[in-house]
């Protein structure tokens, strides 16, 4: 098992607009041979007082902050901010190193696919930005290594797929225009749901088999 340190959380489904993301936190993001798990229990925020005025006036709006800060934080002692994402279920990931723009800065994207409740086909994505940018090509390719070893392993992945797998490109060597961050594709992904949650050679470990 691997750890590498987070600063934001967040998700994804469908148009851009129905990202929601926890930033500013403290969290880590763990990477196994069969899953993703990321987790933060530093992640309530408070409300944040506008300032207006000079002297007392802002001192009072500062304390303001703090008050609203520690009552999340007591409010939500005990409980924590979760995003997992199986191997099998990922079909691509897009990430950002120091080289980017700052909004991009160390972010990484996991890509999957899900069925909507009108059965429709649907991107979602599992999103974090690493504490230290630089770590970005090392995390994907960690990321890469294991799900392409996880689906080496399957019975029904066929000869082409194999050697699609192992054609998989070195996210140090990428090149992109400005303003695009890197993908990598991942082929023979599983749909995201409850029936496909133990497939791959590892991921079928944690469920009982009788």
């Amino acid at each position: 098992m691997r750890q590498w340190e987070i600063e934001s959380l967040g998700w994804t489904h469908g148009a851009p607009a129905n990202r929601r993301d926890y930033p500013g936190i403290r969290g880590s993001v763990f990477l196994t041979d069969s899953r993703l798990v990321a987790i933060s229990g530093n992640y309530v925020q408070g409300g944040k007082s506008s300032a207006y005025g000079f002297g007392n006036q802002l001192l009072l709006t500062t304390a303001a902050s703090k008050i609203s800060n520690m009552k999340a934080s007591r409010d939500a002692a005990g409980t924590f901010l979760v995003g997992q994402m199986r191997l099998p279920w990922i079909t691509g990931v897009v990430f950002g190193g120091e080289a980017v723009s700052k909004n991009s800065r160390g972010e990484v994207r996991l890509l999957g696919e899900h069925v909507t409740a009108f059965g429709d086909p649907e991107t979602v994505m599992l999103l974090f930005r690493l504490r230290r940018p630089i770590e970005a090509p090392e995390f994907v390719e960690e990321l890469s290594e294991r799900v392409k070893r996880d689906r080496l392993s399957w019975r029904d992945t066929t000869d082409d797929q194999c050697v699609a797998l192992n054609q998989l490109p070195s996210p140090r060597a990428l090149r992109v225009s400005e303003n695009t961050l890197p993908m990598i594709s991942f082929p023979v992904a599983y749909r995201i749901n409850a029936n496909t949650a133990s497939n791959g050679a590892n991921s079928m470990k944690s469920f009982s088999t009788s």
